[in-house]
This record gives C-alpha cells, structure tokens and sequence, in this order.
C-alpha cells in the first residue's frame, strides 16, 4: 500500500506540476521557431548590414575603453590591489567556512556513531569490533612510518 500510495504521489506531482512546466516550455520553443519560420530569409545586404552595425558598434567600445584609459586616475589602480586582495580572502574565507562545515558534519557523523557503539555495547555488554579493524588490525600502527 505505502509504495502505490509512493507512487501515486510521484504521478500527480508529475502530472500537477513538472509535465505542465514542460509541456510550456515546449510551447514557447514551437512558438519561437514558428516566429523564425515565418521571417523572410536573410540577404546577402541584410548580412552585410549587420556585419557593418557589429564594426561600428566595436569602434565604439575602443573609443569608449581608450577614453577611460586615458582619464584613469592613478588612485583607482591602487584601489585595484586592495580590491583584488580582498576578494582573494573572500575566496578563502568561503572555503574555510565549507571546510569548517564539513568538519562540523564528519564530528556529528563520528558522535552518533559513537553514541551507537555505546548503546550496542551497554545492551550487549561485550565489545564491538567494526568489520574494518577485523580486516586490518594493523591499521593505526603504520600511519607515522609513511
């Protein structure tokens, strides 16, 4: 019953709201390709048009960057440094905090597996050896020779 129950949960999830966005999707695709379709082909003029409006538009950007170049003050280069710098310890800062986050998970990880052997061993009363220390009892001996 639970897993009819599972997947009528998935049918009308599926149903209710993935096909729908889907089936969208693939309208506005049809409706674009229909609207592309329906233009006239483009001209060997048309090209040649676009092509000329691109180079202008490029001489203009150079123009613009030289422009900037030319009026730069030699405070924002200093700027720059301290900025660069910053968003370098930003980047470090973000990866510290994942590294801190995944520490914190193993440490939670490792104490409910504790927590576990505890219990095991009070309601047992023996000791609880793990199917990796059967294998290799030699293991902790070894790791301050390499």
């Amino acid at each position: 019953m639970k897993r009819l129950e599972e997947e009528v949960k998935i049918n009308s999830y599926m149903v209710s709201e993935k096909l729908p966005k889907e089936l969208e999707a693939m309208r506005r695709s049809v409706q674009y390709l229909q609207k592309i379709s329906s233009e006239p082909a483009m001209g060997q003029a048309d090209l040649q048009e676009l092509e000329d409006k691109i180079k202008e538009a490029d001489s203009q950007i150079n123009q613009l960057i030289e422009k900037r170049m030319m009026r730069s003050d030699p405070m924002d280069d200093k700027l720059t440094l301290y900025r660069q710098q910053a968003s370098i310890i930003m980047r470090r800062k973000e990866s510290k905090a994942e590294e801190l986050q995944e520490a914190r998970e193993e440490l939670a990880s490792a104490e409910r597996d504790l927590r576990g052997r505890s219990q095991a061993q009070d309601s047992e009363g023996g000791e609880i050896i793990r199917t990796d220390e059967v294998l290799c009892p030699f293991k902790g001996y070894f790791t301050n020779a390499l």
